[in-house]
């Protein structure tokens, strides 16, 4: 009972894995049509056009169908079913869900005759990540059925394939009206267990059978497949076959007494003599030797192939650590920077030309000795305590960190160094640290030289005399001329970024001309080239109303990266008051001018006369008495203005 027990799960796992590599094979080819251009950019013509090489191409039992979001096919090896809805599919549901792979229950496609088992993978929005479609793949079922038909099957085993709702794909041996059919009421209830197993049955007719079978959410989901046997037939089978193979072992073993003499010299001394010499060359170093042993040695034949891969791949190993030995020593010896390398007593190993330079020595002056050799006078006594304690404690305060110390030129002469540490073990465990130091004398140089020249301009805006200011894109206010804050009266504190100068010189709150001198200081960021920005009136620390005419221009950037602005300003305050007296003065002059021509052009009305002479003087007689008058009201209120002015 238990051989048949092991026959029966073993075919079963033989008819999963033929179904198995059926399916895999479908499901790769799903898996590129996914992958093409096409698909992704959803261009549903060159997807078409695509489908039709390929119809020519796979076989005629498997069709391959794309929908869109909506499920709805937008191209197809099958034309005929282009703009089908097929979104009420349950496998098409499921890869719209985002279910990886499916095979769904067996159906009747609405353009062919024959029943399919449906499998599904959604694709997706490359951008997005969401699903943007299905790919779905129709396998004609009674293909599936004649293919695992032609497959050998021992006499009284009995195939059966169902779908996911326990539909019969196929059944081996055929029974008649077998396809589409409803599994037995005994099968069903084997459908939806979570674990392969096997069972005994009593059938219909009395015969007792034992059923191995694989549910459809186990082994290839979405399958149900199980196979039956007749115990009393595979029995009496399997004991035949026992009479036979204990005869046949009888006549063997008889065969291989006599043999084993001969066979033991000639394929188990000389092969095994062979093995030893070659493994003690390898042990030597000779990893150019290998095993020659005739493949009619058996094992060890085969046991010098594995000996002649292991030198293979040692010798090929050798040669990858010799070249990348030969790659690191470039590298090392090239460098521009300075490299040391130190053992765990701090004493110098190996240093490449750069650093001989950058120092000063030779290479045989510095092998040998302490690193602190090349330290400045406040590390140097130090070092070694610093290895001391890393050793000890493991705390990293340099080693993969990296910082600016002092180093020692052998004319005693200290310089700048940038300073980075890696560690790492020799063959024996040993550690070692490799030293990477770079001079950064020019680059404190050039550091101190920015330094002096942003000193110089600060001086220079803050002794301006005209209000001048710079600032950083992100408001700082970084340098202010004493005439800027001596006219607005306001304090350095008080003017520490641009905000706070804009609320206190154009007034707090959100008022628009406040906002709009804002927006006016945040474009200045964009200028490349010095521009008039024209006049605002400010105000002052003591709340009186002064006119500036403003001109910027961008100045580069700070260390940091910060666009930096000079805004400079010319107070016209004065000038402009000026004008505006000038102003009033015409309009008063103009004003009077039109009066006296007013009073002329009414005195020669009221002298009207035909006489020239008489007309000229009465004229005369007139202008004169509107002097006198004037000069009467100007002496009568000339005292009265005096008085009231004092």
């Amino acid at each position: 009972m238990l051989a048949t027990f092991a026959e029966a799960q073993r075919l079963l796992q033989l008819t999963e894995d033929e179904q198995a590599s059926t399916i895999a094979g479908i499901r790769r080819l799903m898996v590129t049509v996914r992958q093409t251009p096409v698909i992704i950019a959803q261009d549903w013509t060159q997807c078409q056009a695509m489908m039709i090489r390929l119809k020519r191409e796979y076989p005629p039992n498997l069709d391959l169908y794309v929908t869109d979001a909506a499920g709805t096919i937008t191209c197809s090896t099958n034309s005929s079913a282009l703009g089908i809805d097929i979104s009420m599919r349950e496998h098409v549901k499921a890869a719209l869900a985002g279910a990886e792979f499916f095979i769904g229950g067996q159906i009747l496609p609405r353009t062919k005759q024959d029943l399919a088992l449906p499998f599904s993978i959604p694709y997706w929005n490359s951008e997005s990540g969401a699903v943007s479609g299905a790919v779905t793949a129709l396998l004609n079922v009674k293909w599936l059925d004649d293919y695992l038909a032609a497959k050998p099957l021992p006499p009284s085993f009995t195939v059966t394939v169902a779908d996911r709702d326990g539909l019969v794909i196929t059944q081996i041996p055929h029974a008649s009206n077998g396809l589409g059919r409803k599994l037995p009421d005994s099968f069903m209830s084997l459908l939806g267990r979570n674990s392969q197993g096997i069972d005994n049955m009593i059938y219909p007719d009395g015969t007792e059978r034992l059923v191995a079978y694989s549910p459809a959410s186990v082994g290839q989901q979405g399958l149900f497949t199980a196979l039956t046997v007749d115990n009393s037939i595979a029995l009496h089978q399997i004991k035949n076959d026992r009479n036979i193979a204990l005869l046949i072992l009888l006549t063997l073993t008889a065969g291989t007494a006599i043999a084993i003499m001969w066979v033991g010299e000639r394929y188990v001394k000389e092969p095994a003599a062979r093995l030893a010499d070659v493994a003690l060359r390898l042990r030597a170093g000779d990893l150019a030797a290998r095993a020659d042993i005739a493949p009619s040695a058996g094992e060890f034949a085969a046991l010098a192939d594995d000996f002649n891969a292991m030198a293979a791949a040692l010798d090929m190993r050798e040669r990858a650590l010799q070249a990348s030995e030969s790659q690191h020593r470039a590298v090392f010896e090239s460098a521009v920077d300075a490299m040391v390398v130190i053992d765990d007593a701090g004493i110098i190993q190996a240093v490449n030309p750069a650093a001989a330079k950058t120092f000063g020595y030779t290479k045989d002056e510095l092998i040998g000795n302490n690193v602190s050799l090349l330290t400045g006078d406040e590390h140097r006594d130090l070092h070694d305590g610093y290895i001391a304690n890393y050793l000890r404690t493991g705390t990293k305060r340099i080693i993969g960190i990296g910082r600016e110390v002092q180093g020692c030129r052998k004319d005693g002469s200290l310089f700048p160094l940038e300073l980075s540490i890696a560690e790492w073990r020799g063959p024996n465990g040993k550690k070692f640290f490799t030293g990477i130091m770079r001079n950064i004398s020019a680059r404190r140089a050039a550091e101190h030289e920015v330094e002096e020249e942003r000193d110089r301009l600060r001086r220079i805006v803050e002794g301006a005399p005209f209000p001048v200011i710079v600032h950083a894109e992100d408001g700082e206010v970084l340098h202010i001329s004493r005439t800027w804050l001596d006219i607005t009266g306001y304090s350095r504190e008080e003017l520490a970024t641009m905000d706070d100068w804009v609320e206190r010189a154009y007034g707090s709150g959100k008022s628009e001309q406040r906002k709009s001198v804002k927006s006016d200081v945040d474009r200045l960021f964009l200028l490349d080239k010095p521009v008039d920005e024209g006049e605002y009136l400010i105000r002052t620390a003591e709340g009186k109303a002064r006119t500036w005419a403003f001109r910027s221009a961008p100045v580069g950037e700070d260390r940091s990266g910060r666009r930096l602005v000079m805004s400079m300003a010319a107070d016209i305050t004065e000038r402009r008051d000026g004008e505006e007296r000038i102003k009033l003065l015409m309009r008063e002059v103009d004003h009077r001018a039109k009066n006296a021509l007013m009073v002329v052009q009414s005195i020669v009305h009221l002298s009207r006369s035909d006489d020239p002479v008489k007309f000229s003087q009465a004229v005369d007689g007139r202008i004169q008495a509107m002097a006198r008058a004037h000069s009467l009201l100007a002496d009568a209120n000339g005292p009265e203005r005096t008085s009231s002015a004092c």
